[in-house]
């Protein structure tokens, strides 16, 4: 995992086109960059939450699998629907979402569009050399609008860049964080090494914090709670992530129960040895 990662940087300095920024996003034309933030404005969020998408004829049954087992978990954690445009006889008006293994703009890269296309155009998701679902849900995000986490707004607090050559500088107008705190934690963030950044004095305690070391930075498995809470924020809290949370509650209020059915029968008895 640790070198398809690394390989994020080995693509684009060898495959890296006009059209591609931050290694890994196609930007529509009209996007533009005056300021940086980690989130879509409400505009380019899917309408309903719904994203028609079509695999091409070159993405195989077994990559096939595994976007739609990743699209099954998005599901879960946020008021989104992938639906299959070519099952449906009328699909939503937005555009839809092609996945593909040799998009034109760089065939051999692993990339997406973020957010929904304006004008009901079409967003784009290519897995070129990344075929395992830690990438499918990076590149999944992005076509459900979320940028990089180091693209927010306050990263300068907790990174610092060592150089600038555009690598954190693909963002388009009236995003927003949503108050949410920054998240070294989060599936959206590049590793350090990737973006040839160290941790500020903040960012050091940040990463305390949040229990996890500079090198796990970008390198995580799964979406982070703080993704789960973000995605929530955008489209409405899943019902798998409810389902979770009664469970816990119900759990939790058990366990208080037999605690407190334990002090009753503790005081009983301590009185009668009285």
């Amino acid at each position: 995992m640790i070198c398809a990662l690394a390989a994020f940087a080995a693509t684009a300095t060898a495959t890296a086109t006009a059209s591609l920024c931050e290694y890994d996003i196609l930007r529509y034309p009209r996007d533009d960059r005056p300021a940086r933030r980690a989130l879509v404005e409400e505009g380019r969020l899917w309408r309903g939450g719904v994203v028609p998408y079509v695999f091409t004829q070159d993405v195989s049954n077994g990559l096939r699998g595994k976007v739609t087992k990743v699209m099954g978990e998005l599901e879960a954690m946020a008021q989104v629907s992938f639906v299959d445009s070519l099952r449906e006889s009328k699909r939503p008006a937005g555009g839809r979402l092609v996945v593909s293994t040799r998009h034109v703009e760089n065939p051999s890269g692993c990339w997406a569009t973020v957010g929904m296309p304006p004008n009901g155009g079409v967003a784009k998701m290519n897995l070129g050399w990344c075929r395992d679902e830690r990438h499918i849900t990076h590149e999944l995000l992005h076509v459900l609008g979320m940028w990089h986490e180091q693209s927010r707004q306050d990263s300068d607090k907790f990174l610092r860049l060592k150089r600038d050559d555009g690598v954190n500088d693909c963002i388009i107008r009236g995003t927003d964080s949503r108050g949410f705190s920054y998240d070294f934690r989060s599936i959206m963030h590049y590793p350090l090494s990737t973006i040839d950044a160290e941790l500020t004095a903040e960012g050091i305690e940040r990463l305390r914090l949040q229990n996890a070391r500079p090198d796990q930075v970008g390198r995580w498995g799964e979406a982070s709670e703080g993704d789960i809470r973000q995605l929530a924020a955008m489209y409405g809290r899943g019902e798998g992530r409810i389902t979770h949370e009664r469970e816990n509650t119900t759990v939790a209020a058990g366990i208080i129960v037999a605690a407190i059915v334990l002090a009753v029968i503790g005081l009983y008895w301590g009185m009668r040895a009285l």
